[in-house]
């Protein structure tokens, strides 16, 4: 019989001394301090807005070490949407606060509980499972794979900073206090539009008016807020950024967009700012389309590259379904996954506008492995580079085939990290 015991706990009402241990073992997991009541309380609250679940491993305690009730390994889990193209908007298990104590490191907990919320996920009919990972090699073995990369840029700001074209001047700063209703409608705006976007968990809310700065553990009054409206006066896009003491450096710490003209007129009110010769931003894209509109396009520097949302398809038939296909063709789709919630061969017929999908008995064009579908979905990889290191098969011709049909015409970006 196994030592270890597990539980599932939920985030409603008030904070139970459960719910209190949970929390702690996740930030010692990721090697945080101590928080106080109010900082958990606050993450509480949250978690209760997104409708938290969580689930514990145990283990007996030792004498003058942790108690017994004091998590061993968590992960929490919540139910949002991701937009899968075309404007598609489809629920999805999204998988957070993964730890185990270093004490008990492989024993098989963090395999019993991804496998178990998985498992739980694809019984209440969801057909993706996502998440965002503190080490890149840890979840392939699960399924999944990375869907979207982000880019941490540095633009610099003095007489080299030029914009080809100037846009119209239609910013304006705000009191971040008083911006959380404009916040959300901005964001719901571009999850809608955006393939491979994430929708916001709760905690972003009070950490973008400066209410509560998680890193903190306290109300954050250096935030400044630049709104960006369209011709109509309706706001289409913001920016909050902070000023860095003693050097002339803004940290950009969000820009949200749902035009262009909205990012570049925000990009073009961070570039006039007075006595700052930089903007660092850790949440830019592949793709970004700032380089294009400058004069001078080495004035974006590129400091450093990573993944953001890692994909795990649950159900195949259902997630091919729900994608927005930019190009049409007819495959025949063979997935190798060795969890067994999505293996088959599916047909995939694009047309029109339209997806059909069918489980078949035919023999597959091509075949992909579960990872590498993660990647595909959202437009983020090419069926023909996976091919290149043997993670799909199939004749030449077919793999190209397989690649114009899975071509997005612009790459997938996500704003949210959870």
């Amino acid at each position: 019989m196994s030592e270890y015991r597990y539980e599932r706990l939920a985030a409603s009402g008030e904070m139970t001394e459960a719910g209190k241990a949970f929390l702690r073992a996740v930030r010692m997991g990721f090697h945080e301090t101590a928080a106080s009541d109010e900082h958990l309380a606050r993450w509480w609250g949250t978690g209760c807005a997104d409708g938290q679940r969580m689930l514990a491993a145990y283990a007996p305690g030792r004498e003058h070490g942790l108690p017994a009730d004091f998590p061993v390994a968590t992960l929490a889990s919540f139910d949002a949407t991701l937009n899968t193209g075309n404007g598609n908007l489809a629920k999805a298990d999204f998988i957070s606060d993964v730890t185990v104590r270093p004490t008990h490191r492989r024993r098989g907990l963090m395999r019993e509980l991804v496998t178990r919320d998985l498992a739980d996920a694809a019984e209440r009919g969801l057909a993706f499972a996502t998440l965002t990972a503190s080490e890149g090699a840890i979840y392939g073995r699960f399924g999944f794979g990375v869907a979207t990369r982000r880019e941490s840029i540095e633009v610099q700001t003095d007489s080299r900073f030029r914009l080809r074209e100037r846009v119209a001047e239609r910013v304006e700063f705000a009191d971040p206090r008083k911006l959380e209703d404009v916040y959300r409608q901005v964001c719901d705006q571009f999850h809608a539009q955006q393939t491979g976007s994430h929708a916001r968990p709760a905690f972003y809310w009070p950490m973008f008016t400066g209410e509560w700065d998680w890193e903190k553990s306290g109300p954050n009054n250096d935030l400044r807020a630049v709104l960006h409206y369209d011709a109509a006066g309706g706001v289409d896009g913001f920016a909050i950024f902070t000023h860095v003491d003693d050097e002339d450096v803004v940290k950009l710490h969000e820009l949200v967009a749902t035009n262009p003209e909205a990012e570049l007129g925000l990009w073009q009110l961070l570039g006039d700012l007075d006595l700052v010769e930089k903007v660092k931003y850790p949440k830019s894209y592949a793709g970004a389309i700032l380089p294009h509109a400058l004069v001078d396009p080495r004035v974006v520097k590129v400091t450093g590259s990573t993944d953001a949302i890692w994909l795990r398809v649950l159900d195949a038939a259902s997630a091919l379904r729900q994608r927005g296909f930019d190009h049409e063709g007819e495959l025949v789709l063979g997935v190798d996954d060795p969890l067994g919630f999505a293996s088959g061969n599916y047909r995939i017929e694009a047309a029109d506008g339209r997806v059909e999908v069918a489980r078949t008995d035919a023999e597959p064009d091509a075949v992909i492995d579960i990872e590498g579908l993660g990647s595909i979905y959202f437009g983020l990889s090419s069926p023909l580079d996976l091919a290149a290191v043997g993670r799909v098969r199939g004749e030449q011709d077919a793999v190209r085939s397989f690649t114009r049909l899975f071509q997005t015409d612009r790459l997938p970006q996500s704003l949210s990290l959870f």
